[in-house]
């Protein structure tokens, strides 16, 4: 899957020397992933019952003991401040409702790095027309799968910490790559990815200011999108926060994306929507996620 994505869409990367894959807890301190263990006290939320109320779905689904869900976050700037915290619980809230129903969850978060050193050595060297990506990938693996995150929560919420290592641009396709390569090597008799971000597209200035074609990112994500859904490997949905409904209407990257409200209550309940689109295709068993605004 995906050998020939990059050359039908021209995806041109300049370098991946700087390209990163760590753990949230390499990036965040352990101290304050420890207090949020047992404190999930910043950005002021202590609506607790909206996130119970947002995982109601759960009940409604069969064991999925065989399933192997990966639930991908888009961690880029945009969502910086009180949405990426919220992002954090509802996805913490789901990833234990699907791990109560007996699924195996993996969570990760895409970004780039502070740094743009690729661009900084395209600036010295200008020998190529078309550089492409010029960004640092910043893969983060938050919470294996083997893991329950019962036993370490602080792991989801501190994506949502203000850290100066997260928050940054967003290239959605090779984080979906990564995502899937990972997701199909791992045992299931059922494999769902679940994306979960604030846009269509992927939002990345250095690279977009030197390229030929301003849509080169749009276009290799709908290539990677398109890959997924013809393979049988794996089944993909994606979950859009603070989108409403027209501009759910007028995206052509995804098949069918559920879109929620700005709350961790929502958005656990759209990532339930998600899940049940995959597991319960019939339209009259379906719940609906809260409309965005």
């Amino acid at each position: 899957m995906f050998e020939d994505v990059a050359k039908k869409t021209r995806y041109m990367v300049y370098t991946k020397k700087y390209d990163r894959e760590c753990r949230i807890g390499d990036l965040i301190d352990r101290e304050t992933i420890e207090r949020l263990n047992t404190h999930f006290d910043f950005h002021g939320y202590d609506n607790s019952d909206s996130v119970a109320n947002g995982v109601e779905w759960a009940a409604d689904l069969q064991p999925q003991d065989g399933l192997a869900v990966t639930i991908l976050v888009d961690l880029s700037g945009s969502m910086r401040g009180r949405p990426i915290a919220q992002m954090s619980y509802g996805v913490l809230a789901a990833t234990q409702a699907l791990e109560g129903l007996g699924a195996s969850v993996e969570v990760l978060g895409h970004t780039t790095n502070a740094t743009n050193r690729p661009n900084d050595q395209f600036q010295t060297d200008r020998t190529i027309d078309n550089p492409g990506r010029l960004s640092e990938l910043l893969h983060i693996v938050v919470k294996e799968a083997h893991v329950p995150s019962t036993r370490s929560p602080g792991n989801i919420i501190a994506m949502g910490t203000d850290s100066p290592h997260l928050q940054h641009e967003n290239l959605d396709g090779e984080a979906i790559i990564w995502a899937t390569n990972r997701l199909v090597s791992r045992p299931g008799q059922r494999k769902l990815l679940v994306s979960v971000g604030d846009d269509f597209e992927p939002r990345c200035q250095t690279s977009e200011r030197y390229a030929k074609d301003s849509r080169f990112l749009k276009n290799h994500l709908k290539a990677v999108v398109d890959e997924i859904d013809a393979s049988d490997a794996l089944e993909f949905a994606q979950v859009v926060i603070g989108v409403n409904e027209h501009w759910l209407a007028r995206q052509d990257t995804y098949r069918a994306p559920v879109s929620a409200g700005m709350e961790a209550g929502d958005i656990a309940k759209a990532i339930g929507v998600a899940v049940m689109q995959v597991l319960d295709p019939e339209p009259e068993t379906r719940i609906t996620a809260a409309p965005a605004i």
